[in-house]
């Protein structure tokens, strides 16, 4: 090929088995590109994401802080962090701690939007090296949030992120969060929740405040 030749696009079947390629085939000879650099400065694998990458939770609230709800599809940025304080001042302190950090997997991933998510698949590494597993996405998301509790010495929390009452404030967030903040519904969503008696988003929080509040809520909780 002649340095002015365009290349050849792919087919749709070629960029098919390319997406879907094993990864570390995939990047042989390229750069390393299955790690991020962190907040701090570490090496962050997030497809085999362990206890030594994971910051400080003021790494932490500074990723959620940044990430915002509704794809950001909102008329103004509602950051994750804001959704994990205020729903965890509506729980009693039993719960409260696990709802403050039950978003903790979008810490190091990027938040996948919920008619995606089901059909999102990754390649992760094998336990033993040897190859990769092909697990969802929502596997992968546990998966951090398990580490993340762990590397904060919060795992006996584990189980109540995935509680009736952790489960249901969030529907009812999402509804309140959807009536305060989103436009008229194209076709209803069909929210098996309403929003939380008295709650109402009637401004939102910047990122710094957001931050603060997260950091300021840990350590009212845990410290």
């Amino acid at each position: 090929m002649t340095p002015h030749e365009p290349t050849k696009p792919l087919t749709l079947d070629e960029a098919a088995q390319a997406l879907n390629a094993d990864p570390e085939k995939r990047y042989a000879g390229k750069r390393d590109k299955s790690w991020i650099q962190s907040l701090e400065n570490r090496q962050v694998f997030p497809r085999a994401l362990a206890v030594e990458q994971v910051g400080s939770i003021e790494e932490i609230a500074h990723a959620l802080a940044g990430k915002f709800r509704f794809t950001c599809q909102t008329r103004e940025r509602y950051s994750v962090a804001e959704h994990c304080v205020r729903g965890s001042r509506l729980l009693p302190p039993a719960f409260a701690g696990a709802f403050l950090l039950h978003e903790l997997s979008e810490v190091y991933l990027p938040d996948i939007a919920g008619p995606l998510k089901a059909f999102v698949n990754v390649h992760v590494p094998k336990a033993d090296g040897a190859g990769t597993d092909t697990i969802p996405w929502a596997e992968l998301e546990r998966r951090h949030t398990k580490v993340m509790l762990e590397a904060l010495k919060l795992s006996s929390l584990e189980p109540l992120l995935y509680s009736p009452e952790v489960k249901q404030l969030d529907w009812a967030m999402l509804a309140a969060e959807k009536r305060d903040l989103c436009g008229p519904e194209p076709e209803t969503w069909s929210l098996p929740h309403d929003p939380p008696p008295g709650l109402q988003i009637l401004s939102v929080w910047s990122p710094e405040h957001a931050e603060r509040s997260f950091l300021e809520r840990f350590n009212e909780l845990f410290r």
